[in-house]
């Protein structure tokens, strides 16, 4: 299932990000219903911190430096973390 999330910064044209809902299990085998903004051109996928502590993930050290326009530097990464997705229509697919 997609949706569409209008994003109005102040003064600026509306912009319509295409999101999708999927099923993220957790190492204990809880499914949590999660929203994705799916990038296809990035380098690398995040995860909320809500997320992370929801499913209870555990962190792998990881420190990489996020460049925004520009290459300007922009935050640090606080960990790498594994997710696993359940398909919706077949749940024995992971």
């Amino acid at each position: 299932m997609c949706h569409a999330v209008p994003f109005r910064e102040e003064g600026r044209q509306r912009v319509v990000l295409a999101t999708a809902m999927i099923a993220v299990v957790s190492p204990m085998g809880h499914i949590v219903q999660a929203r994705d903004l799916p990038d296809q051109g990035s380098e690398l996928s995040f995860a909320t911190e809500a997320l992370v502590q929801t499913l209870r993930l555990p962190r792998h050290h990881s420190a990489i430096l996020l460049l925004g326009i520009g290459a300007q530097a922009h935050a640090t990464t606080r960990g790498a973390i594994s997710l696993t997705f359940q398909n919706r229509c077949d749940p024995s697919i992971q």
